[in-house]
């Protein structure tokens, strides 16, 4: 029920990877999951008719005893009308990176002001609501023997666009550790129809005597194919060769799935592996740590949004073409430039243009500096042609 996920969540403040566990949870149990709010959230996780509210303190860095004066001044002196009137009586006790976390989780989306604009003029209206309770407490006098009392926090917001969704839901998870107003891949999902494998296959099992899970739809070593987003890289280096390798965190909207990229696979992917990227990958299950499914990567493919009308469709990315003039080069300089070419493989489509006839490499190239030096040294710069 709500309420026992609601405790579950508040013993896991600190615990952002269980948090989003738990979240992915109850969405896919239909229950809603609401983001922070700073006129309706607690300190804490709370339930909220068919949902969970997000706690203002579930925000990275955001500090319980800083949160707790933010609810207490609320409870005492009503809700915060406005994003002036929060800083006027808060200033005191949050600093800039926590009203920068509360503005990017969208807890003042409720105020009508895009997530932009308020990030554009937090800092400015800060140093001035400070100020001004500065001078509050201080009672100073003025030379007319008044006291200098500004009560109202005048603001003009830019004309500036709010964040491109995108864009918007990657400063959210950057704070809060998941995404909550949205998912990134949910538009994209439509695209993938024809794919083998989501992650709602890992909630489809039941245990056995000894705990073990039995999945009903995938089974160990099951080549699948997958559309996701990478939400995580991390790079690094195999004990016995040095080789780079990676591990990658792909997700879709049912949840997430780390993935390995072994030294062969790596060098023929690592120009596509961005965070936030849209991508397919192949590849194949293990299953062997039960608790800790992962994939094999053999392939990711970039995909991108493209207009059709008024309409969006997302399409695999064409890769890049790397055309090559060797018209000038006799047998010996044309088979040595070759050669040297597989020693560049990459995502680069290779295309080499010699005596009237069109060749195209049976692997792609990596196109960077150190290829185009060694190009330089069988063909002239202006026989090089890179197109995207």
């Amino acid at each position: 029920c709500k309420e026992f996920i609601c405790a579950l969540l508040n013993n896991r403040l600190n615990k952002i990877d269980e948090i989003t566990k738990y979240v992915i949870y109850l969405k896919e149990k239909g229950m809603k999951v609401f983001p922070p709010s700073i006129n309706e959230s607690k300190t804490a996780f709370s339930v909220e008719k068919d949902g969970i509210r997000f706690g203002l303190s579930a925000l990275k860095g955001s500090g319980q005893a800083a949160i707790d004066e933010v609810i207490k001044e609320r409870e005492t002196n009503g809700k915060f009308v406005d994003f002036p009137d929060f800083l006027l009586r808060c200033a005191g006790v949050v600093n800039k990176r926590i009203i920068e976390g509360l503005i990017l989780a969208g807890a003042f989306d409720e105020m009508g002001v895009a997530r932009s604009q308020l990030y554009a003029v937090y800092d400015e209206l800060y140093n001035r609501a400070a100020s001004i309770n500065k001078q509050k407490n201080g009672a100073q006098i003025s030379l007319f023997g008044e006291i200098i009392e500004e009560t109202k926090l005048d603001v003009t917001y830019p004309d500036i666009p709010e964040y491109e969704l995108m864009d918007k839901l990657s400063k959210e998870k950057l704070v809060l550790g998941v995404y909550v107003s949205g998912h990134p891949f949910e538009k994209y999902m439509g695209a993938f129809s024809d794919c083998s494998f989501n992650c709602s296959c890992l909630t489809d099992y039941v245990e056995d005597d000894d705990g073990r899970r039995v999945y009903n739809t995938i089974s160990d070593g099951m080549q699948i194919n997958m559309g996701c987003i990478i939400s995580a890289i991390r790079r690094t280096t195999t004990k016995s060769t040095g080789a780079f390798m990676a591990f990658v965190t792909v997700e879709d909207i049912y949840g997430s799935i780390d993935c390995v990229a072994f030294p062969s696979v790596y060098e023929k992917i690592k120009a596509v592996l961005a965070n936030d990227k849209i991508v397919k990958i192949r590849g194949k299950l293990d299953l062997s740590k039960e608790d800790e499914p992962s994939i094999i990567l053999d392939d990711v493919v970039e995909f991108e949004i493209s207009e059709n009308g008024s309409q969006q469709t997302i399409q695999a990315k064409k890769p890049a073409i790397l055309w090559l003039n060797a018209s000038r080069l006799n047998d010996e300089d044309f088979d040595e430039m070759v050669s040297m070419l597989s020693n560049y493989e990459g995502k680069t489509v290779c295309a080499i243009v010699r005596n009237g006839k069109k060749y195209r490499l049976p692997h792609g190239v990596n196109y960077c500096k150190g290829l185009l030096g060694e190009l330089r040294a069988y063909i002239f710069e202006e026989d090089i042609k890179y197109v995207e």
